[in-house]
This record gives C-alpha cells, sequence and structure tokens, in this order.
C-alpha cells in the first residue's frame, strides 16, 4: 500500500523557506507524520526532515519562519 501524498507546501513571504507535513513510511494505520522544512534560496532546493521525537497527527499544520524554523500548531 502506497503512503498518501505529502501535503502541499507553505512558503516564507520571501520564498526562501517551505515546510510540509509528510508521511514516514510505513504499514496503513501506523504511518508517522512529521514536519519537512525545505530550503529554496540556494542552487538547488533540499528537504531536511524535522526530528521526529512527537509524530505529529494528519491534520496538524506548519508554517516555515524566515529564519528557517517550522511553527507547528497542534490540537490539543
Amino acid at each position: 500500500d502506497a503512503p498518501p501524498p505529502p501535503g502541499s507546501l507553505t512558503l516564507t513571504a520571501d520564498g526562501a523557506y517551505a515546510a510540509r507535513l509528510t508521511a514516514a513510511p510505513g504499514p496503513p494505520g501506523e504511518r508517522a507524520w512529521y514536519p519537512e522544512r525545505w530550503t529554496l534560496d540556494g542552487p538547488e532546493p533540499y528537504a531536511v526532515p524535522l526530528p521526529l521525537d512527537q509524530p505529529e497527527e494528519a491534520d496538524s499544520e506548519v508554517a516555515p519562519l524566515a529564519d528557517g524554523r517550522v511553527l507547528i500548531r497542534r490540537r490539543v
């Protein structure tokens, strides 16, 4: 079973960074969602998976900040 498609990218105002929530490979129902930060202002875009200390819920939202950090909105 293929993993669900990753979420859409959210960009910073200057377009230097982006972030999205994506699923780690695993069996359906046991996938761990994690934030991924993209750096877009260099010669070649690249993604950095952020630490998975706490798996995220699929409905968490991410917002990239201008300094490269990622803000995560979680339901409580």
